[in-house]
């Protein structure tokens, strides 16, 4: 599980459709989150929008983390290297 999660959060792969899907929805979630910045007005969809891009950061963030701290980040880049 812990290797799939890695495989879909690192660059995509030509073959690999689901890591494809994650990195669309993350160039999505920032492009989204940059628009408000555009404007001089607030909106109630510029909030909601900043609420939503700001979980999918968090959830992102956390899995990372989660990853990095089981050392199972260090022992892929350890098979790689070597």
């Amino acid at each position: 599980m812990r290797k799939r999660l890695y495989e879909v959060i690192e660059v995509s792969k030509d073959d690999d459709k689901v890591s494809m899907a994650y990195d669309i929805l993350m160039m999505c979630t920032i492009i989204i989150s940059i628009v408000p910045l555009a404007f001089k007005n607030i909106y109630v969809f510029f909030l909601y929008t900043d609420i939503i891009t700001t979980i999918i950061f968090s959830a992102c963030s956390l899995t990372k983390k989660v990853l990095i701290n089981s050392g199972f980040s260090q022992r892929i880049y350890a098979i790689i290297n070597a």
